[in-house]
């Protein structure tokens, strides 16, 4: 023990060393630091809100939530919808440009040489290993189609979608139920002037996916 008078000279003098805040920088004695971690030195902390008073999240982007937040709706599709049935312009113009060269080459040649293609017809009946391979063709395409395609607007894109879904329905029929080609085959032959129906109505739907395909881009943001 140093004794009583050494011990209260010792306190008077640390008594008059002034405490310093954090950072070492000297501030009023009423101004203390926060034990908080989650706060800097000298800064606000949450025991200084008053309760109630609104909050911004530091960790928020000040421009997170300007704009409508109406147009995050728009752009979100519909519950239960898939995307792979939204087809992209490059789609449908793709298919278009390769569906309607084939539709305009087999109304051509249905239209001039129909002795021909009934001479097929005739040579298809006899055989039903050819009927299922193109039943198999025709559901694979038809299917590949829908996969991609399957739009229903009220514009030329319609048409793709309805091919597709007569190739996939039709394909399924000769593999399921060939009787059922081959009947319809004989009633093509029984009547001459289905053939020529049939041919201009190709040519009609190729002629109009070759215009809207190669000569005008009605699809937008579709690029060449």
């Amino acid at each position: 023990m140093l004794g009583a008078p050494v011990e209260a000279l010792i306190l008077i003098k640390f008594a008059r060393i002034p405490s310093r805040p954090c950072g070492g920088r000297r501030r009023s004695p009423q101004v203390r630091c926060s034990a908080r971690v989650d706060t800097r030195c000298g800064g606000p902390t949450l025991a200084s809100v008053p309760r109630g008073a609104p909050v911004k999240e530091l960790r928020d982007p000040p421009d997170r939530y300007r704009g409508d937040p109406l147009n995050l709706i728009r752009v979100m599709p519909a519950k239960g919808q898939d995307m792979a049935t939204v087809a992209s312009p490059r789609i449908s113009l793709f298919l278009a440009r390769l569906l309607g060269p084939i539709f305009v080459a087999i109304a051509i040649g249905v239209l001039v040489n129909g002795a021909v293609f009934r001479a097929i017809a005739e040579e298809g009946l006899r055989s039903h290993a050819l009927i299922y391979l193109t039943g198999l063709f025709a559901i694979t395409a038809g299917v590949a189609i829908l996969l991609n395609h399957n739009v229903w607007a009220a514009d030329w894109r319609v048409l793709i979608t309805i091919f597709g879904w007569l190739a996939a329905i039709g394909g399924a029929q000769r593999i399921i139920w060939p009787q059922g080609t081959e009947a319809a085959i004989h009633w093509f032959l029984a009547n001459p002037r289905s053939l020529v129906v049939a041919g201009i109505i190709w040519l009609v739907i190729g002629a109009v996916l070759c215009f809207y395909g190669y000569f005008r881009e009605s699809a937008p943001g579709a690029t060449r």
